[in-house]
Formats: structure tokens, C-alpha cells, sequence
């Protein structure tokens, strides 16, 4: 379930701002699946369950979401009084997951798609596009893994580039326990399982991030199929 409400109203209340809400669902190879575009009055917000955009085309059973906000021209005339600096605002929404055992997460964006920018003038969006990708990253969690236990992370690029790098499961004991090289199209998503019979503390490495803050989506799942999902 997507969640999304109108940011401009939030930072300028009395400007009574509408917001056009672009949202595009990609399969795991970064093929547009479905889109839909919805109009917010100030002050509202919307939540949409991904089924309605998606139906039956991801074939592959994950893919990834983008959510664009676009301001409008008066908001965009606030920021430029606001700042003496480039004005430029992420669009924030939230993921509601749930399951039939109970469990339920939300999960906030973290990072943009650069693969194109709406709302935002060209020199600008040509700079924000060519953000650095040689990033190295390394999981500050530490997951307790015990018996009946699976560990799934989800890996997505957010840049124009094929994205290649090493995964890795690391044990705090015992090292590297496991190894695999993935490569994903921009804007898909390749998932990467911690195997079976891997038990202990573990944690996750990656070689390269498709831009510097593209953590992976983590989810763990107990005996009882209780599940817990991070960014990283």
C-alpha cells in the first residue's frame, strides 16, 4: 500500500498548494509495468494499494515503485524566496507491507530515481542524474539468524546504468559465509537470500551501490513466518 500526502502544504500552509502525485511500478528487469497520475488538493493525501497500479504483469513477483510530487508553479516561487540556494525537495511516501500472519511494516523512500527528474529545470536535473555511483557499502546491522530463519535483501538501481556488484553474507565469527555478483538493469531489482543452513550473526556487504544512499530492503522472517523489514 502506497501512502503519499501533499508536502507543499506542509511546508507552506497558507499557500494552499495542489500537488500532481506520478506514480510507475518496473518489474525486476526495469520494464514500466504500470502508471497512474492523481491530482492531491491541499492538505490530502492518498493511499493506494500497488495491486490498482501493477494488476497481474509482474511476472517476476517484485519489482520497485517511484513516486514523483510535482509542485506547482507558486510553490516553486516560495522555495526561490525561501533559500538563496538551489531549492529542491525529495518526494517522501511511505510502503505499507503486510501479511495474513500478522506482521506489518512501513517503509520510507530513501533515495531518488536518477533516471529522470520531473518538476525540476534541466541544468538542475542533469546535475542531480550524474550523482557519483562508485559506492562501497557495508550493513550496520547485525542480524541474529537462528534455525527456521530466512533473510532476503532486495537490491535496486536507482541509476542509468547497469548496475554490477558483489554480494556478500558475512558472519561477525566466522567471515564471509557467502558470495554471489548481480547485475541489474536501471530501475530493476534482483534479490539476493542468505542460503538455509547459515546461522549465527550476520550481516551484508556490497561491492557497489547504484547511487550513495541505495541501501537494499531487508526482510527477516522468524519460525512463527513473522517478518521484520529494514533499509539495510
Amino acid at each position: 500500500m502506497l501512502h503519499v500526502q501533499n508536502p507543499f502544504s506542509f511546508f507552506d500552509p497558507h499557500g494552499h498548494h495542489r500537488a500532481l502525485v506520478a506514480i510507475e511500478t518496473f518489474d525486476a528487469d526495469g520494464t514500466l509495468i504500470g502508471s497512474f497520475d492523481q491530482e492531491l488538493a491541499p492538505f490530502a493525501s492518498l493511499a493506494k494499494p500497488v495491486v490498482e497500479v501493477v494488476g497481474n504483469r509482474c511476472a517476476s513477483g517484485f519489482g520497485s515503485v517511484t513516486i514523483d510530487i510535482l509542485p506547482p508553479p507558486k510553490f516553486r516561487d516560495y522555495l526561490r524566496r525561501s533559500t538563496d540556494k538551489i531549492p529542491r525537495i525529495a518526494s517522501p511516501f511511505w510502503v505499507r507491507f503486510w501479511d495474513d500472519s500478522g506482521s506489518q511494516a512501513f517503509v520510507h523512500s530513501i533515495e531518488a530515481d536518477l533516471t529522470k527528474f520531473r518538476g525540476v529545470a534541466w541544468p538542475l536535473s542533469r546535475v542531480l542524474i550524474r550523482k557519483p555511483t562508485q559506492v562501497r557499502w557495508e550493513s550496520d546491522r547485525t542480524i541474529s539468524v537462528g534455525e527456521d530463519m530466512s533473510v532476503e535483501a532486495f537490491v535496486v538501481n536507482h541509476s542509468r546504468t547497469t548496475l554490477t556488484t558483489d554480494c556478500q553474507w558475512v558472519s561477525l565469527d566466522r567471515g564471509i559465509e557467502s558470495e554471489s555478483r548481480i547485475q541489474i538493469e536501471p530501475r530493476g531489482t534482483s534479490l539476493v537470500s542468505l542460503p538455509e543452513e547459515i546461522t549465527g550473526n550476520i550481516f551484508l556487504r556490497l561491492s557497489r551501490l547504484s547511487t550513495p544512499n541505495a541501501k537494499p530492503y531487508v526482510i527477516v522472517r522468524n519460525h512463527e513466518g513473522l517478518f521484520g523489514l529494514t533499509h539495510g
